[in-house]
């Protein structure tokens, strides 16, 4: 571990998301790897690094580095939503749904889960489930056209 606090974290991930964003993966994992040279196992850390493994198709990679932030955060929805879609993009739809459901548990409001969830379980032939999910979506978070 280097020196540097966990502001320093903070704005070394926020300049690797703000690279990402901007489409460049190199600078991204640059960024990243300061902010792992402070603290390589900061539950934040190691979820942008799994959103960049996930980025460039390492799914097995994102998988590891999820697994242990949500170690070290079990109940955080956006870890859980990232291992939701990380868990989809590797074919394992059932991982997908459970970790989707933590997601929304956690964070109701959050429509962007709940759409995901909704899509998988239709997906799976569980389309009443799916409705119900997005009908659980509160009003204040709905972007429903009148």
């Amino acid at each position: 571990m280097t020196r540097g606090g966990p502001e320093d974290v903070a704005r070394l991930l926020s300049a690797a998301l703000a690279c990402r964003a901007q489409g460049d993966p190199a600078a991204a994992a640059r960024q990243l790897a300061q902010a792992r040279k402070i603290d390589p196992a900061h539950a934040d850390v190691l979820h942008v690094g799994a959103i960049l493994a996930h980025d460039a198709g390492r799914e097995v990679e994102a998988t590891r580095l999820i697994s242990k932030a949500i170690a070290r955060r079990p109940g955080d929805a956006s870890l859980q939503r990232s291992r939701g879609l990380i868990a989809r993009a590797a074919g394992r739809r059932d991982e997908a749904i459970e970790a989707l459901r933590i997601a929304h548990a956690a964070s109701p409001a959050d429509r962007g889960a709940a759409q995901l969830l909704a899509a998988l379980l239709s997906d799976a032939g569980r389309r009443a489930e799916g409705l119900a999910v997005l009908s659980a979506v509160p009003p204040e978070a709905r972007d429903d056209e009148i």
